[in-house]
């Protein structure tokens, strides 16, 4: 007998959740993820939807306080340093987001939109060279990433290179 993945079981609240989000109804979503994680505090799949409601909304202090304790929870997951770095990136602190970005690519070195917000932040930091390098590892791992293609684009203009960063960037 082979052994059996262990079941995931995802509450009725987070799937309604869900739903509201993506009819950017998050003050609806938020309650229903706070309904489970209330009780559960520490139920990780929670924490990262009340932290995505909290990015659609434009908190990204509020969400970066929940996915540091989802990383905390559960430091393997790549995603979570993704979305971790991208709450530092908005909120201007590059160095922890490049921090971030790094180690999810250490946890998953082909995690495409990691290599994406990395090449973003890149951008951000005037090091168009970096942004280009990981921008065009994301490209080959999801060559229909757009934001991969604008960001390389950008680091295109950044550098003079005006024809290829034009097409990237369009």
């Amino acid at each position: 007998k082979g052994l059996e993945a262990p079941k995931v079981v995802i509450p009725p609240q987070l799937f309604r959740a869900d739903e509201l989000r993506s009819k950017r109804e998050l003050d609806e979503a938020m309650k229903e993820v706070l309904s489970y994680l209330n009780d559960n505090y520490e139920h990780v799949p929670s924490l990262i939807s009340a932290a995505h409601i909290f990015v659609d909304a434009e908190k990204w202090g509020l969400a970066q306080a929940l996915l540091k304790l989802a990383s905390i929870l559960e430091p393997d997951k790549s995603f979570i340093w993704s979305d971790l770095g991208l709450c530092y990136n908005e909120g201007h602190d590059l160095k922890e987001g490049e921090a971030c970005y790094i180690k999810a690519l250490h946890r998953d070195p082909n995690n495409a939109r990691a290599l994406n917000n990395l090449a973003m932040l890149y951008n951000a930091m005037a090091q168009p060279l970096k942004a280009i390098n990981v921008a065009d590892k994301a490209i080959r791992l999801e060559p229909d990433l757009p934001d991969a293609h604008y960001n390389r684009g950008i680091a295109m203009l950044y550098l003079g290179n005006f024809e290829e960063g034009w097409k990237g960037y369009e």
